[in-house]
Protein backbone atom coordinates (compact mmCIF):
# COMPACT_ATOMS: atom_id res chain seq x y z
CA UNK A 1 0.00 0.00 0.00
CA UNK A 2 1.41 3.78 -1.26
CA UNK A 3 0.22 7.18 -0.27
CA UNK A 4 -0.77 8.47 -3.17
CA UNK A 5 0.81 11.69 -2.44
CA UNK A 6 4.19 10.91 -2.03
CA UNK A 7 4.75 7.15 -2.88
CA UNK A 8 6.10 6.47 0.22
CA UNK A 9 5.04 2.98 1.58
CA UNK A 10 2.73 2.62 4.27
CA UNK A 11 2.73 -1.01 4.57
CA UNK A 12 3.55 -4.30 2.82
CA UNK A 13 2.72 -8.63 3.39
CA UNK A 14 3.50 -11.00 2.02
CA UNK A 15 0.27 -13.22 1.51
CA UNK A 16 2.08 -16.19 -0.30
CA UNK A 17 5.67 -17.33 -0.87
CA UNK A 18 4.89 -19.38 -3.85
CA UNK A 19 1.24 -18.96 -4.98
CA UNK A 20 0.48 -16.30 -7.83
CA UNK A 21 -2.06 -13.74 -6.62
CA UNK A 22 -4.97 -12.10 -8.09
CA UNK A 23 -4.83 -8.27 -8.29
CA UNK A 24 -5.97 -6.66 -5.34
CA UNK A 25 -9.10 -5.40 -4.79
CA UNK A 26 -10.60 -2.72 -2.36
CA UNK A 27 -13.87 -3.04 -0.47
CA UNK A 28 -14.75 -0.74 2.75
CA UNK A 29 -11.76 -1.61 4.96
CA UNK A 30 -10.62 -4.68 3.78
CA UNK A 31 -8.51 -5.46 0.43
CA UNK A 32 -9.00 -9.19 -1.03
CA UNK A 33 -6.49 -11.21 -3.31
CA UNK A 34 -7.12 -14.91 -4.55
CA UNK A 35 -4.45 -17.46 -4.84
CA UNK A 36 -5.18 -20.75 -6.45
CA UNK A 37 -6.15 -22.28 -3.58
CA UNK A 38 -7.55 -19.49 -0.98
CA UNK A 39 -9.21 -16.09 -0.62
CA UNK A 40 -7.44 -13.93 1.72
CA UNK A 41 -8.70 -10.32 3.52
CA UNK A 42 -6.13 -7.80 5.24
CA UNK A 43 -6.98 -4.58 6.95
CA UNK A 44 -6.71 -1.31 4.64
CA UNK A 45 -5.11 0.75 6.86
CA UNK A 46 -2.49 -1.59 8.44
CA UNK A 47 -2.23 -4.85 6.27
CA UNK A 48 -2.74 -7.04 9.13
CA UNK A 49 -4.57 -10.61 8.13
CA UNK A 50 -8.74 -10.62 8.75
CA UNK A 51 -9.38 -14.32 7.54
CA UNK A 52 -8.02 -16.53 5.14
CA UNK A 53 -10.67 -19.21 3.43
CA UNK A 54 -9.73 -22.17 1.77
CA UNK A 55 -11.43 -22.74 -1.53
CA UNK A 56 -13.02 -26.83 -2.10
CA UNK A 57 -10.79 -28.67 -4.20
CA UNK A 58 -13.45 -28.25 -7.09
CA UNK A 59 -12.94 -24.57 -7.61
CA UNK A 60 -8.66 -24.53 -6.94
CA UNK A 61 -6.83 -23.67 -9.93
CA UNK A 62 -2.79 -23.81 -11.30
CA UNK A 63 -3.12 -19.68 -12.54
CA UNK A 64 -3.21 -16.75 -11.49
CA UNK A 65 -6.93 -16.38 -10.27
CA UNK A 66 -8.99 -13.61 -11.49
CA UNK A 67 -10.87 -11.01 -8.62
CA UNK A 68 -13.73 -8.47 -8.51
CA UNK A 69 -15.55 -7.15 -5.62
CA UNK A 70 -19.12 -5.76 -5.95
CA UNK A 71 -21.70 -5.12 -2.81
CA UNK A 72 -21.18 -7.73 -0.26
CA UNK A 73 -19.75 -10.38 -2.98
CA UNK A 74 -16.43 -11.11 -4.37
CA UNK A 75 -16.39 -12.93 -7.93
CA UNK A 76 -13.24 -15.26 -8.65
CA UNK A 77 -11.89 -17.36 -11.68
CA UNK A 78 -9.76 -19.70 -10.84
CA UNK A 79 -8.18 -21.18 -14.37
CA UNK A 80 -5.80 -24.11 -14.98
CA UNK A 81 -3.44 -24.58 -18.26
CA UNK A 82 -5.17 -25.54 -21.49
CA UNK A 83 -8.64 -25.98 -19.44
CA UNK A 84 -12.10 -23.89 -19.14
CA UNK A 85 -12.16 -22.03 -15.85
CA UNK A 86 -14.63 -21.94 -13.27
CA UNK A 87 -16.18 -18.53 -11.71
CA UNK A 88 -17.63 -18.41 -8.24
CA UNK A 89 -19.46 -15.68 -6.14
CA UNK A 90 -18.33 -15.69 -2.60
CA UNK A 91 -20.75 -13.83 0.35
CA UNK A 92 -17.96 -11.98 1.87
CA UNK A 93 -19.89 -12.18 5.22
CA UNK A 94 -20.48 -15.82 5.53
CA UNK A 95 -17.29 -16.63 3.20
CA UNK A 96 -19.59 -19.25 1.82
CA UNK A 97 -20.41 -20.27 -2.17
CA UNK A 98 -23.01 -18.78 -3.61
CA UNK A 99 -23.37 -20.17 -6.81
CA UNK A 100 -20.45 -21.68 -9.16
CA UNK A 101 -20.39 -22.35 -13.13
CA UNK A 102 -17.63 -23.63 -15.72
CA UNK A 103 -16.81 -20.34 -18.11
CA UNK A 104 -14.11 -20.55 -20.89
CA UNK A 105 -10.70 -19.15 -20.60
CA UNK A 106 -10.58 -15.53 -19.68
CA UNK A 107 -8.30 -12.98 -19.00
CA UNK A 108 -10.24 -10.30 -17.14
CA UNK A 109 -13.29 -9.41 -15.27
CA UNK A 110 -15.05 -6.48 -13.99
CA UNK A 111 -18.67 -6.29 -11.98
CA UNK A 112 -20.43 -3.69 -11.16
CA UNK A 113 -24.57 -2.67 -10.55
CA UNK A 114 -25.46 -6.71 -10.52
CA UNK A 115 -23.46 -7.49 -13.63
CA UNK A 116 -20.09 -9.90 -14.19
CA UNK A 117 -18.59 -9.71 -17.13
CA UNK A 118 -15.60 -11.91 -18.08
CA UNK A 119 -13.41 -11.44 -21.26
CA UNK A 120 -11.99 -14.30 -23.13
CA UNK A 121 -12.42 -15.04 -26.70
CA UNK A 122 -15.58 -13.77 -25.89
CA UNK A 123 -17.35 -11.33 -24.03
CA UNK A 124 -19.95 -13.20 -21.50
CA UNK A 125 -22.10 -10.73 -18.87
CA UNK A 126 -23.58 -12.87 -16.00
CA UNK A 127 -26.03 -12.18 -13.06
CA UNK A 128 -24.26 -11.78 -10.17
CA UNK A 129 -26.67 -13.22 -8.11
CA UNK A 130 -27.82 -16.23 -9.61
CA UNK A 131 -24.67 -16.74 -12.77
CA UNK A 132 -27.13 -16.79 -15.03
CA UNK A 133 -25.97 -16.11 -18.46
CA UNK A 134 -27.65 -12.59 -19.29
CA UNK A 135 -25.27 -11.88 -22.82
CA UNK A 136 -22.45 -12.26 -24.78
CA UNK A 137 -20.75 -10.86 -27.99
CA UNK A 138 -17.65 -11.73 -29.74
CA UNK A 139 -14.80 -9.34 -29.69
CA UNK A 140 -10.97 -9.63 -30.67
CA UNK A 141 -7.98 -8.20 -28.74
CA UNK A 142 -6.52 -7.99 -25.14
CA UNK A 143 -7.53 -4.69 -23.54
CA UNK A 144 -9.41 -4.97 -20.22
CA UNK A 145 -12.82 -3.82 -19.59
CA UNK A 146 -13.62 -1.03 -17.91
CA UNK A 147 -17.02 1.25 -16.98
CA UNK A 148 -18.52 4.10 -16.78
CA UNK A 149 -22.26 5.10 -16.09
CA UNK A 150 -23.46 2.15 -16.64
CA UNK A 151 -21.54 1.29 -20.16
CA UNK A 152 -18.66 -1.48 -20.45
CA UNK A 153 -15.68 -0.27 -22.83
CA UNK A 154 -13.50 -2.22 -24.57
CA UNK A 155 -10.95 -2.41 -27.47
CA UNK A 156 -12.26 -4.97 -30.37
CA UNK A 157 -8.93 -5.36 -32.82
CA UNK A 158 -11.25 -6.81 -35.40
CA UNK A 159 -9.85 -5.42 -38.63
CA UNK A 160 -9.08 -2.07 -38.83
CA UNK A 161 -9.69 -1.98 -34.66
CA UNK A 162 -12.53 0.22 -33.03
CA UNK A 163 -13.21 1.59 -29.33
CA UNK A 164 -16.36 0.06 -27.86
CA UNK A 165 -19.31 0.89 -25.24
CA UNK A 166 -21.75 -1.72 -24.52
CA UNK A 167 -24.89 -1.52 -22.06
CA UNK A 168 -23.79 -3.99 -19.18
CA UNK A 169 -27.17 -4.65 -18.36
CA UNK A 170 -28.17 -5.46 -22.06
CA UNK A 171 -25.10 -5.66 -23.82
CA UNK A 172 -26.51 -2.91 -26.82
CA UNK A 173 -24.13 -1.11 -28.41
CA UNK A 174 -24.13 2.58 -27.29
CA UNK A 175 -21.32 3.57 -28.90
CA UNK A 176 -18.25 3.32 -31.52
CA UNK A 177 -15.06 4.81 -32.25
CA UNK A 178 -13.20 3.17 -35.43
CA UNK A 179 -9.37 3.00 -35.93
CA UNK A 180 -8.70 2.12 -32.49
CA UNK A 181 -6.21 -1.10 -31.50
CA UNK A 182 -4.80 -1.11 -28.19
CA UNK A 183 -4.21 -4.10 -25.13
CA UNK A 184 -4.45 -0.78 -22.95
CA UNK A 185 -7.66 -0.01 -20.57
CA UNK A 186 -9.88 3.06 -21.70
CA UNK A 187 -10.20 5.52 -19.05
CA UNK A 188 -13.25 8.06 -18.68
CA UNK A 189 -13.36 10.79 -16.70
CA UNK A 190 -15.48 14.32 -16.79
CA UNK A 191 -17.10 13.68 -20.53
CA UNK A 192 -13.35 12.88 -21.76
CA UNK A 193 -11.75 9.45 -22.94
CA UNK A 194 -8.82 8.17 -23.06
CA UNK A 195 -6.62 5.29 -24.22
CA UNK A 196 -2.99 4.28 -25.17
CA UNK A 197 -3.06 3.05 -28.40
CA UNK A 198 -0.28 0.05 -29.98
CA UNK A 199 1.85 2.86 -31.38
CA UNK A 200 2.47 4.38 -27.82
CA UNK A 201 0.42 7.45 -28.44
CA UNK A 202 -2.28 8.27 -26.08
CA UNK A 203 -5.54 9.79 -27.69
CA UNK A 204 -7.93 11.72 -26.08
CA UNK A 205 -11.90 11.53 -27.04
CA UNK A 206 -14.89 14.13 -26.22
CA UNK A 207 -17.74 11.75 -25.44
CA UNK A 208 -21.30 13.16 -25.79
CA UNK A 209 -23.41 12.34 -23.49
CA UNK A 210 -26.01 10.49 -25.78
CA UNK A 211 -25.48 7.23 -27.02
CA UNK A 212 -23.99 7.86 -30.27
CA UNK A 213 -20.67 9.90 -30.80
Amino acid sequence: MLDIATGSRLWSRETSANAPLSPPAVADSSVLVASPDSLRCLGLADGDKKWNEKLPAELRGQVRPLLALSGERAFMVQREYMRPGRLCSVDLETRTIDWKREVGRPFTILSRGGVVCLRGQQIVAYEAASGDRRWSRRAEGCSPLTTSNGVLHFVDSAGDGRLVGVEMASGRTAWEIDGVRSCDAFIRSNGIGYVKTRGGTLHAFRLDSSPKL
